[in-house]
């Protein structure tokens, strides 16, 4: 039989389809099929987590050899030193707690939409069932925005209606850095950077900036298809560009910076991007939608209080009675064009930060030997559900290697400089914010009531950007 790419389309009745990881990612957010969720995520992890672990053990020997060689307990403890940050798993642990209230809010909101859809298959207490939260990692959420909101506002809809490819994203990404006088992407750039996976077969797509040193020579690697997701990866990826584009003239031992940092600066940009004002700019949003923004609000609370457990858990909410069913129908009926970027925002951002967080607390664990080798799974799971109140659909045996299904644990990558980033991103664009309004004077003055971050347009703000510089 003929052998077809679904990510690709054509598939025709009687082909064999190849599933390639695009094509697991556009299935676990679009589809609404729990039976179908279910087989994607059971899939995905069966044929991702136990050829890596047989191998995983040796690697982590091999590079714990190495560590003890340069003085270190463990390799873990040489990622950690990078960051520079004295206590850093106590200060993780402590942003971590901070946020975890409004975390629990919204894993609360979440389920209540998803067991109104599902039923029985989520549970009215406890945690959610990992496949059924639109994404393969479990990272973001922000597929799941229409199943709370009806008509939600669908950018990736825009972005197609308005006939965009990959090269007018990349474009418009410089164009939000240039507004900050920032520097353009080289020749080499646009010689050299990898857009998409056609020619490219032996090409790692997972989203990259390279810096080659030399020559004005740095490049981006990412199989980019047309969705708002992509975009802010183009953003994400230009942020690292325009940093080694910054340090390029300094010595070899300082052209490179703290890894937390490093992330942080595309995303505190992609902030920039999501505000109505610029999505009405990009012509994403029309008038009507940027003009509507406070319109609708209503004056009615609808409070919600999670319940933890003994165990600290967020897995707990109290029954939700009828009268408050009818309040949240008629506060969806009266949200707003803010309101809707925004709930898609926290889906996008809040799920991330249990979620990096256990990435490496879990590996840290395995790196110190603090995890018995038969119950890798179980440990996994386990911290999955005391961080994030998720839990596998079914129970998951010593077979499988669930973390292993994971990009950055395969790619050997460490992970806690994106949970940091999380908070970073969040303090550098309110800089960001405060300088365009105030100007360097006076930007530790707290912002006007009238101004909230997420409408804080600073492109064009060259005061930003002289901050970057």
């Amino acid at each position: 039989m003929k052998q077809t790419n679904l990510h690709q389309g054509n598939v025709k009745k009687g082909s064999k389809i190849c599933l390639i990881q695009e094509d697991f990612e556009e299935l676990a957010a679009h589809s609404k099929n729990e039976k179908v969720l279910r087989w994607i995520w059971l899939t995905w992890r069966e044929k991702t987590g136990p050829p890596l672990k047989r191998f995983y053990t040796s690697l982590v020997n091999i590079e714990n050899k190495a560590a003890r060689r340069n003085g270190y307990t463990d390799i873990g403890e040489s990622w950690r030193e990078e960051l520079e940050i004295p206590y850093l798993r106590r200060q993780c642990r402590r942003l971590y707690n901070s946020v975890r209230p409004l975390y629990t809010l919204l894993h609360g909101v979440v389920r209540y939409f998803l067991r109104n859809k599902y039923g029985d298959v989520v549970p009215e207490r406890g945690p959610i069932p990992a496949h059924l939260l639109g994404n393969l990692w479990l990272q973001n959420w922000e597929s799941l925005a229409d199943a709370i909101i009806p008509n939600v506002i669908n950018l990736d809809a825009s972005m197609k209606n308005m006939n965009w490819n990959v090269q007018h994203m990349v474009k418009r990404a410089e164009d939000f850095y240039l507004s900050l006088s920032l520097p353009s992407m080289t020749d080499n750039f646009w010689g050299k950077s990898v857009f998409n996976a056609e020619g490219n077969d032996n090409v790692r797509c997972h989203g990259t900036a390279a810096n080659m040193f030399k020559n004005d020579d740095y490049r981006m690697l990412y199989c980019s298809g047309v969705s708002f997701q992509d975009f802010n990866v183009v953003h994400h990826e230009m942020g690292h560009i325009q940093y080694y584009m910054a340090y390029e003239n300094q010595p070899g031992l300082f052209r490179q910076a703290n890894s937390a940092l490093h992330e942080s600066i595309g995303d505190a940009i992609t902030i920039g991007v999501v505000t109505p004002q610029h999505l009405n700019r990009l012509g994403l949003i029309n008038d009507s939608l940027l003009y509507s923004m406070d319109e609708g609000k209503t004056k009615n609370k609808i409070t919600i209080q999670p319940v933890l457990n003994e165990e600290g858990t967020v897995n707990e909410t109290k029954s939700t009675p009828a009268s408050v069913e009818s309040g949240i129908e008629k506060l969806i009926e009266s949200v707003t064009t803010g309101e809707i970027l925004l709930l898609k925002r926290a889906l996008n951002k809040l799920p991330h930060i249990p979620f990096s967080l256990l990435i490496d607390e879990y590996r840290w664990k395995y790196f110190e030997g603090r995890i018995d080798i038969e119950s890798l799974n179980k440990e996994f799971w386990d911290m999955s559900l005391q961080l994030q109140g998720i839990s596998p659909p079914e129970v998951r045996e010593e077979e499988f290697f669930d973390a292993g299904a994971i990009y950055h644990v395969a790619d050997n990558t460490p992970y806690i400089r994106y949970f940091l980033s999380s908070f970073l991103q969040h303090q550098l664009f309110e800089h960001f914010c405060k300088v365009s309004i105030f100007g360097n004077k006076r930007a530790r003055e707290p912002l006007p009531e009238t101004m909230v971050l997420n409408r804080c347009d600073i492109y064009g703000a060259k005061a930003a950007g002289k901050l970057l510089k």
